[in-house]
């Protein structure tokens, strides 16, 4: 009898397991390439052991880490941060710092109060006043303190001075004040109801009563009188007294004296506008439908009515400036013969 031999032992519930697995695995739904791909991969792995999906991408998100976590290593050579809380906020140290910064303020105004004062006053600008004069009308006095004097109160009262038109003043260290002023350039002489001239700016203010001397050095207002004059008051005309008429007669049409006022107003602004200063002796307003301007020696000016005023004297300058010297005669300004043109009739 042959003795038995051990025939080696296979493996049959691993291959009936396999056979089972495949059975099952045919049976299914063909998986998509993608799913494909992942199984071949964990069927070609070692048993026990899954491959990572995406090694390389995994691979450089930790070397990026690692190369991120040595960039922010902390350098062990480098000084230590110690973080220390805010103080609290201190209403005391606050009104201490502001009680501070008062205090040195008035130890500084007082300083100068005390140190700088008022030891030389100087004016410019002043014809018509002297130095004394201003100085007396700023009531500004020696030994004053340069900072404490005043110095809207002092422009004031120098303002109030008949031929003064502004004012200004400045300190200059140690002890000096310096005033500026401007005086009136021209000024319109105007008689009032009684015969008496007075000086009148553009404006219409009026500055004093001078005798006639004086008033031939400035420019004469004939057509209007003044009602009731007085310094540092605005000028206000007298109205004519109505013409007498017959009866049954329609009562004529009259021009108001304000409105032959307000003309010299404005063509006197307009002279001043344009350069033309001093260099009128009359301005007419008697007809306000011809106004008249003597110009000098050299020129009668006929500006017709008070229509177009500033372009009449605007082309009345432009006109002079181009004759010569020695010409003289009537320039008829008034565009009612000719217009936008300017009518020279030479003086015989």
């Amino acid at each position: 009898m042959e003795p038995r031999q051990n025939k080696p032992r296979s493996n049959q519930r691993g291959t009936t397991q396999a056979a089972k697995q495949g059975k099952r695995a045919g049976a299914q739904k063909p998986a998509s390439g993608g799913a494909q791909r992942r199984s071949a991969a964990r069927s070609s792995a070692p048993a026990g052991k899954r491959t990572p999906a995406r090694t390389s991408d995994r691979e450089a998100a930790r070397r990026k880490t690692r190369r991120r976590t040595a960039e922010t290593k902390p350098d062990p050579q480098a000084p230590r941060v110690v973080y220390v809380p805010a103080a609290p906020f201190s209403r005391g140290k606050l009104l201490l710092q502001l009680t501070t910064v008062v205090a040195v303020v008035l130890a500084l105004t007082f300083g100068v109060s005390i140190f700088f004062r008022v030891k030389n006053i100087t004016v410019d600008g002043a014809v018509k006043y002297n130095a004394w004069e201003i100085q007396q009308a700023s009531g500004i006095r020696e030994g004053d303190g340069l900072m404490t004097f005043g110095r809207t109160v002092a422009c004031g009262k120098i303002k109030s001075l008949p031929y003064v038109d502004t004012v200004r003043i400045g300190i200059k260290l140690p002890d000096t004040v310096n005033i500026v002023i401007t005086e009136f350039d021209v000024l319109y002489a105007v008689r009032d109801e009684s015969g008496s001239r007075w000086l009148m700016t553009a404006d219409g203010k009026i500055i004093d009563q001078v005798d006639s001397a004086l008033a031939a050095d400035h420019t004469e207002v004939i057509g209007v009188r003044l009602l009731l004059p007085g310094k540092d008051q605005e000028a206000q005309a007298l109205e004519d007294a109505p013409p007498a008429q017959a009866t049954g007669e329609s009562a004529p049409q009259t021009v108001r004296a304000s409105d032959r006022l307000s003309a010299v107003l404005s063509i006197a602004q307009y002279l001043e506008k344009y350069g033309v200063i001093g260099q009128v002796a009359s301005i007419d307003v008697t007809n306000l439908g011809r106004i008249e301007l003597q110009y000098g020696q050299r020129f009668l000016v006929q500006l017709g009515d008070a229509t177009q005023l500033e372009y009449k004297i605007r082309c009345m300058k432009s006109a002079i400036d181009e004759m010569e010297d020695y010409e003289s005669g009537e320039l008829d300004i008034s565009f009612t013969i000719r217009p936008d043109e300017i009518i020279y009739t030479p003086q015989n």
